[in-house]
């Protein structure tokens, strides 16, 4: 069982008083990049990630570059095994021009997609060792065919 990634979740009643800052980022970005393993091992795709140089010297956080590459890193650790808990990535333009500005809940969003992936992945593969059929659909019939 692979655990879980550990984010305590921003309370909306706590978010004016929480600030993004850098440890977040870094966090999420370090929680990819231990994600692309078990995306490789389990679900047999090599995710290629997007890096971004997050030296000390940095005061400020740079929106929507930096912002862009965790949503699309998140977008491709998910790739086509998305849960219905998932909310859907965000592209950010910067500015006035997105249609909401970042707040909590996109910040609980990143650490809650890259759980929901692990929780995927770690009910995936018992499911398959005990039935060993992944099934496809169903026929004219209303038979499910399997792959055995």
């Amino acid at each position: 069982m692979i655990p879980y990634f550990v984010w305590t979740p921003i309370k909306p009643e706590d978010a004016s008083t929480t600030s993004l800052e850098l440890w977040i980022i870094e966090l999420a970005l370090e929680y990819q990049r231990k994600l692309k393993p078990i995306v490789l091992e389990y679900l047999h795709r090599n995710v290629f990630l997007e890096t971004y140089n997050l030296n000390k010297g940095m005061k400020t956080i740079p929106y929507k570059e930096l912002i862009n590459v965790i949503e699309n890193n998140l977008r491709m650790l998910v790739g086509t095994d998305v849960t219905h808990e998932m909310q859907a990535m965000v592209y950010w333009q910067g500015g006035l021009r997105d249609d909401k500005f970042l707040d909590y809940s996109d910040v609980n969003r990143w650490f809650e997609t890259m759980n929901h992936l692990i929780w995927y992945i770690n009910f995936m593969s018992p499911r398959y060792l005990e039935t060993n059929v992944f099934y496809s659909g169903v026929n004219p019939d209303h038979q499910v065919i399997g792959i055995g």
